[in-house]
């Protein structure tokens, strides 16, 4: 089963991400969503990504707590990785990368990712890279620290004892 869909359109990539019913972002989606993000970047006949989801009604719901509960620490650290690399490919993206709920809204969305990709491609990088890379800099510095703080959070008992009753609860 493929967690992402492409969708070509005139120099716009649409990535729908397909892992129902609510998009958890599992180590799973997070890895393919890398690995498909990082290609889009290498492929120069692309100017935007349009991200949104195939599941009707939702866009995401956020990280799978699934990934944080009765596994190892070395699970979470890879795990957490994952989450920093994703955020990072997207924060730093030399595309223009809009997301969108669903595809309702797509000829909106596409009309203004048109004016986006109006700007010359090295300005409109340049301004972004100036305003965003201090952010990702910070967090690359500090990335393992980063790591280790979660990975000792998401371990301690009475962590792991409220996320069992919570997953539990959504049953």
């Amino acid at each position: 089963m493929s967690f992402v869909l492409f969708i070509f359109k005139p120099g716009v990539t649409v990535l729908k991400l397909k892992s129902p019913p609510v998009n958890s972002l599992s180590l799973e989606l997070l890895t393919e969503l890398v690995i498909s993000l990082e290609k889009l970047e290498h492929d120069k006949t692309f100017q935007g990504i349009l991200l949104t989801s195939d599941c009707p009604g939702v866009f995401s719901a956020g990280l799978d707590l699934t990934e944080l509960c009765g596994k190892n620490p070395a699970h979470y650290a890879e795990f957490w990785k994952a989450m920093q690399e994703m955020w990072l490919r997207l924060y730093l993206s030399n595309l223009v990368l809009i997301a969108a709920i669903n595809d309702q809204v797509l000829s909106t969305v596409l009309s203004v990712m048109a004016q986006w990709m109006a700007i010359p491609d090295h300005t409109r990088q340049l301004t972004k890279n100036m305003m965003q890379k201090p952010t990702a800099d910070h967090l690359l510095k500090q990335r393992d620290t980063d790591i280790q703080y979660i990975v000792s959070v998401i371990s301690r008992d009475s962590i792991q004892k409220s996320l069992k009753t919570y997953l539990e609860k959504l049953k």
